[in-house]
């Protein structure tokens, strides 16, 4: 009876001891759905090889967790002039014109108490010099997709990217 007794108490303490382990389990399987997981406002220039605009999203350190640790699950960018996102009634990826695809996830960084990661368009025609350009960020997962909320901030055109970065020596 007491090698009973010693075996369920030792049972219920595994049992207490790993309780925190699976809610944080759950909690991380849940993160991708629920945390932290916007657009920055504006889009910044491009430097490199080839200029463009730079999009940023921001999300927790759970929701970074997730993305990271799951190799099915994709984060990625629809970035497309703004009058067709407004246009594509929250089917972001189901756009006929758009640019964008999943993030490689070793180029996400942390600043602080977020994570962030950078989707770009570059090779910008000339006649779309002016055009407002807006992004949104999506994680899919297992047949299901999360998208930032729309940002009416988070726009911006290679022309005036340019002429605030000239003004101000500001590329951000």
């Amino acid at each position: 009876l007491w090698i009973a007794s010693a075996f369920m108490f030792l049972s219920v303490i595994g049992l207490v001891t790993t309780m925190p382990q699976v809610k944080k389990a759950f909690a991380a399987e849940e993160a991708w759905q629920t945390g932290t997981f916007e657009m920055d406002n504006g889009a910044s220039l491009k430097l490199g090889e080839v200029g463009g605009l730079r999009f940023i999203v921001r999300m927790d350190e759970e929701v970074c967790e997730f993305v990271k640790t799951h190799d099915d699950a994709e984060l990625g960018f629809v970035i497309a002039p703004k009058n067709l996102m407004l246009a594509a009634n929250g089917d972001y990826l189901g756009m006929k014109t758009k640019i964008g695809g999943a993030v490689d996830k070793n180029k996400l960084y942390q600043d602080g108490n977020y994570w962030f990661a950078n989707g770009c368009i570059s090779n910008i025609k000339a006649a779309n010099l002016t055009r407002s350009f807006t992004a949104i960020a999506y994680i899919k997962y297992n047949g299901e997709v999360r998208y930032t909320e729309y940002n009416d901030l988070a726009r911006n055109n290679l022309y005036d990217a340019v002429n605030m970065a000239a003004l101000t020596g500001k590329y951000t």
